[in-house]
C-alpha cells in the first residue's frame, strides 16, 4: 500500500512538473522554436530585440513601468520603484519633476509598459509598486516630451525630446 501511494505521489508530481512546464519542455525537445516560446512568454521581448537591432549604441534607455531588462543590449535605468534608487515616486507630482529628473540622468529613450491587464484594471497587477498615479506621470511624460518610435505587445519605445 505505501509503495502504491508513494508511486502516486511521485507520478502526480511529474506530471504536475509537466503542466507546468510544458512550453519550455516544447522548447527543449525541439517541437517549438526558442524565440516563438520568448515572444509568447515574454512581454516585452520583441521590443528589446528590435531595441538590439535598431537602437543606437550609445543610447540610454529609461524602462518605466517593468523590471524585466534581461534581454536589453542597452544601457539602462531601470524605473522600478522597489529596486531602483534614481527616482521617489512618492515625492513627485507632475510630469515635469520626472521629465527633468530623466533628463539629469541622460536618458535619450522611454521604454513604458502597459502591463497586461486583468479584470479591467489599465496599469498593472503590482499597484504598490506601480500605481495608476505613477503609470499616468509617464502616460503623460511622453504624451509631452516624447515621440512614440514602435511598439509592440502594449511596449512602447519613445525618443525623449
Amino acid at each position: 500500500v505505501i509503495t502504491t501511494i508513494l508511486l502516486l505521489v511521485l507520478f502526480s508530481n511529474i506530471l504536475l512538473f509537466g503542466v507546468m512546464n510544458r512550453g519550455t519542455i516544447l522548447v527543449i525537445t525541439g517541437i517549438k522554436e526558442k524565440e516563438t516560446y520568448l515572444q509568447e512568454q515574454v512581454q516585452n521581448y520583441e521590443l528589446a530585440q528590435w531595441i538590439n537591432t535598431h537602437l543606437e549604441k550609445d543610447a540610454i534607455l529609461f524602462i518605466a513601468n517593468d523590471d524585466r531588462t534581461y534581454f536589453l543590449e542597452r544601457e539602462y535605468i531601470n524605473g522600478y520603484p522597489i529596486i531602483q534608487g534614481y527616482i521617489d515616486y512618492t515625492k513627485i507630482e507632475t510630469e515635469e519633476e520626472l521629465y527633468n529628473i530623466v533628463k539629469d540622468k541622460g536618458v535619450t529613450h522611454i521604454v513604458l509598459t502597459e502591463h497586461r491587464t486583468k479584470e479591467g484594471m489599465t496599469w498593472t497587477i503590482f499597484e504598490d509598486y506601480y500605481n495608476e498615479k505613477i503609470t499616468m506621470l509617464w502616460r503623460e511624460l511622453v504624451k509631452k516630451h516624447g515621440e512614440l518610435i514602435i511598439e509592440k505587445n502594449k511596449v512602447s519605445l519613445y525618443n525623449l525630446k
